[in-house]
């Protein structure tokens, strides 16, 4: 029983008590695996935070971490139950959901919202991606992820090259021809 909690603690980040990137994806592939029979969509939110070395540079670490800590917070606040949330790296955080509709991505623009309102001095680049869950008898659930994963990167570097604080919607993804 005390293995299993320090396996727990594990598959934590210790800052944002987020999954790290690790238990992240395996949390997903398991959510793929049940879920993949269903009707919808996954979905695949990327979000990195705009200019955060500066904040770290003009208001020191400890204020950069309650940054993230309130972004977390504000993550979970934001998606749904049954959605897996991890903290990929640095300041980027990373989303996947099941959902029953397309529509569902407007329900993550609302990330850039929400940063936004912290008391925290930061804002995010929010990119996503979705592909219907048929397309996963196409392709291995490992290779779904990466390119899902791949295709709200674009879009959230298209939210940063036009000024960040703003979520861009990739596209339905259908395939690889998809990615770019």
């Amino acid at each position: 029983r005390a293995l299993r909690g320090d396996l727990d603690h594990a598959d934590l980040d210790p800052l944002t008590a987020l999954l790290n990137r690790r238990a992240f994806r395996r949390q997903t592939l398991a959510m793929i695996a049940r879920r993949s029979r269903e009707d919808g969509y996954l979905l695949v939110a990327l979000i990195d935070l705009d200019d955060f070395k500066s904040l770290n540079d003009t208001y020191g670490h400890i204020e950069g971490d309650r940054a993230l800590v309130s972004v977390a917070d504000a993550l979970r606040a934001t998606a749904t139950p049954s959605a897996v949330i991890g903290r990929s790296g640095g300041e980027e955080f990373v989303i996947v959901d099941v959902t029953s509709s397309d529509d569902a991505v407007h329900r993550y623009r609302e990330v850039c919202a929400a940063i936004a309102g912290l008391q925290a001095r930061v804002t995010a680049s929010v990119g996503t991606a979705i592909a219907p869950l048929d397309v996963l008898s196409r392709y291995s659930h490992d290779d779904l992820v990466d390119h899902l994963i791949a295709a709200a990167d674009t879009a959230m570097y298209r939210a940063k090259r036009n000024g960040g604080n703003q979520c861009h919607h990739h596209g339905l993804w259908v395939g690889p021809e998809s990615a770019s």
